[in-house]
């Protein structure tokens, strides 16, 4: 799907696109938590939905499932002790997103989740779990 990926990404990518409902749940759920697969969960979902369009609401479902239980992994992973991190990976942006997150609440991520990449989404859900945000 993407050239871009390396060898055992394209491995990953290739095993979850041929389970079906439960690849794109993998992908979905490795992409929002520990790894990244820039827009593969998107294009699987595409293509699966194209090959059996009567399946497509079971992965649309699996697709958000997968997203939200990776993002949960991903703060609870922040929440035990990740502010070290997540002020090496925000950078200067760090500042910014914390007192977004702080001030923002839920509703600081609903919006991170709506914008349009490249909206460094992981780093705004790592954190709300850095920053004791209630789940």
């Amino acid at each position: 799907m993407d050239g871009k990926l390396s060898g055992w990404k394209q491995k990953i990518v290739a095993f979850a696109g041929s389970l079906g409902a439960p690849g794109l749940f993998l992908i979905s759920f490795l992409d929002s938590s520990v790894l990244t697969f820039p827009v593969i969960n998107d294009l699987l979902l595409i293509e699966l939905s194209l090959r059996h369009p009567a399946r497509m609401p079971l992965y649309a479902l699996m697709a958000l499932l997968g997203s939200v239980l990776g993002c949960v992994l991903l703060y609870f992973i922040a929440r035990k002790g990740g502010e070290a991190y997540f002020h090496r990976k925000a950078g200067e942006r760090g500042k910014a997103i914390r007192h977004w997150v702080e001030r923002n609440g839920f509703g600081g991520l609903l919006v991170a989740a709506m914008l349009p990449p490249p909206t460094p989404f992981k780093i705004v859900v790592f954190a709300a779990g850095v920053f004791e945000v209630p789940l």
